[in-house]
């Protein structure tokens, strides 16, 4: 006698009492089908001659509208006699069930690595402008492909969206509340935002090609500066109406230090005297304020104070561009010495491998929800700029210092289920308590892109090559809208797009730009 053991999977409509757990030799397992999540229980039977697997509810094949989708496949052992089956495989029922499981599980996997490819991929993968070997290393050719990928970008997509657009021909300075197509969505402005896209037209004419346009544009937004965001203490507004009446101003002295480096290049591109007087005024501006104890108002009581990084991280790249438009002062260094210092000093904890966006007064880990947030886009950003800086002095320490940083934020923020960048971190692996904490945003991915391409020029560590192919690979994945050209600025964890917007009160001609800017100089630089 022959016994055969037949082994079907059965996609087909439930039957009333269908399943009988007291009847079946297995129990049940769980499959979780990517956009069919409502199917996710089935119930697995496994018998001589016929094994099925049947959901719960109605079959996929019925919500897919095709109430006969049916796949089989059978398996067959054949044996001398079943009951020489059963004396050589007794305990089959736990052996065919384990076999059961494992494919399952590997069938499970391999849908949802589809799944997580196909929400965050981009039609503009494929193309030339996004995609490089994942498997090229840092060789000379690899460095051309990432070269024009950068520039191109810049040059052939991301001004293009912007310009002319965003140009207030009516009031002056610049629009930039845009949705997906480029409809404009809000009239305000930021004051932040008129700076940093003055500086960014300013640094691409400097840099890349005096282009007419480019200066006349970034001087229009110059202009609508000087006449309607400084207020009469000489501080400067954070948001405004279109026409440029004030609507908040914020404790912090943030617009000043855009403005000043917006002023620092047009002093470059036009040797106008009068701009670098005034970059050197808003600089000065800037640190007193933020620096001179009891000076600017406290965001708390004082109960429990606290410093920030941010102020430092912004002093130093400040510093920097004044020097790289207006030369060398003594007066720059200090200050680019002193917030490295005090980075170092208070918020960069070697012992615990971790880069602290606020601090108590000395530098003390508060063990609070604001206390113990971790934020490593920014930590990261503040990497580069101090890398950077290493790079200019020749100062291995600083390279050091600015890479250790990266390390140890990467560790923290880097996302190993779905890749991409925590948006916030808690320094204890406690749970964060703003909603978006697990989010992902634009900048934190053009700062980590900046940071890992430039720690790897100035170290060769093909570590930093590596992060670079990672951030860089999930970014052009994710971000890019290759129907209307820029960056997306806010994705969920898993790369699904939260909202289509190009700009905001935040996003805006800056942080995606300069990252394209930065990266085909550095690489142009160091073929």
């Amino acid at each position: 006698m022959h016994g055969e053991i037949g082994i079907r999977w059965v996609w087909t409509k439930p039957r009333e009492n269908d399943w009988n757990p007291a009847a079946d030799w297995f129990t049940r397992n769980e499959l979780r089908l990517p956009g069919h999540e409502e199917h996710r229980l089935f119930a697995v039977r496994l018998k001589v001659g016929d094994m099925r697997a049947v959901p719960v509810n109605r079959s996929v094949g019925e919500r897919a509208g095709d109430s006969n989708a049916r796949k089989s496949a059978v398996a067959s052992f054949k044996f001398d006699d079943i009951r020489d089956f059963e004396r050589r495989f007794h305990c089959w029922g736990i052996i065919l069930p384990v076999i059961l499981t494992a494919t399952v599980i590997f069938t499970t996997k391999f849908l949802l690595a589809i799944l997580e490819y196909s929400i965050c991929r981009s039609p503009v993968e494929n193309s030339s402008q996004s995609r490089v070997d994942s498997s090229a290393q840092m060789t000379a050719n690899h460095k051309q492909e990432l070269f024009k990928i950068y520039r191109d970008g810049l040059l052939k997509d991301t001004v293009p969206f912007w310009f002319p657009r965003a140009v207030d021909k009516e009031y002056g300075g610049f629009l930039h509340a845009f949705d997906r197509d480029g409809t404009l969505l809000d009239t305000d402005k930021s004051v932040w935002v008129q700076g940093r896209m003055c500086w960014m037209l300013l640094t691409l004419y400097n840099t890349i090609e005096k282009r007419s346009e480019w200066l006349e544009w970034a001087e229009r937004g110059l202009e609508f500066l000087e006449h309607h965001c400084v207020d009469t203490d000489g501080r400067m507004f954070f948001h405004v109406t279109r026409e440029g009446r004030p609507i908040r101003k914020r404790r912090y002295a943030f617009s000043e230090a855009f403005a000043a480096i917006a002023y620092a290049a047009h002093a470059h591109a036009t040797g106008s005297d009068r701009s670098a007087v005034r970059a050197r005024e808003l600089f000065e501006g800037f640190t007193r304020w933020n620096f001179t104890p009891g000076l600017m108002p406290p965001k708390f009581t004082d109960t429990r104070p606290m410093i920030g990084m941010g102020p430092r991280m912004i002093a130093i790249v400040t510093a920097q561009e004044l020097r790289a438009n207006l030369g060398a002062d003594p007066m720059l260094t200090a200050w680019i010495d002193r917030c490295i210092d005090e980075i170092c000093r208070y918020f960069v904890k070697p012992d615990l491998r971790v880069v602290m966006e606020t601090v108590g007064p000395t530098g003390e880990i508060l063990d609070h929800f604001d206390g113990r947030m971790l934020n490593p886009g920014h930590a990261i950003e503040g990497a580069w700029f101090i890398m950077h800086e290493g790079h200019y002095r020749s100062d291995g320490s600083l390279v050091r210092l600015g890479c250790d940083m990266l390390d140890w934020m990467w560790g923290r923020g880097w996302d190993t289920e779905y890749d991409g960048i925590f948006y916030f971190r808690d320094v204890y692996g406690k749970p964060v308590q703003e909603y978006w904490q697990d989010m992902k945003f634009w900048w934190p991915h053009n700062e980590t892109i900046i940071a890992t391409l430039l720690a790897h020029q100035l170290t060769g560590d093909e570590k930093y090559a590596r992060w670079h192919q990672l951030v860089h690979d999930w970014s052009y994945r994710c971000f890019p809208d290759p129907k209307y050209g820029e960056w997306y600025g806010y994705l969920h964890r898993d790369g699904r797009i939260s909202v289509p917007l190009k700009g905001n009160l935040w996003k805006s001609f800056f942080h995606h730009p300069r990252m394209q800017w930065y990266c085909s100089q550095l690489l142009q630089v160091n073929p």
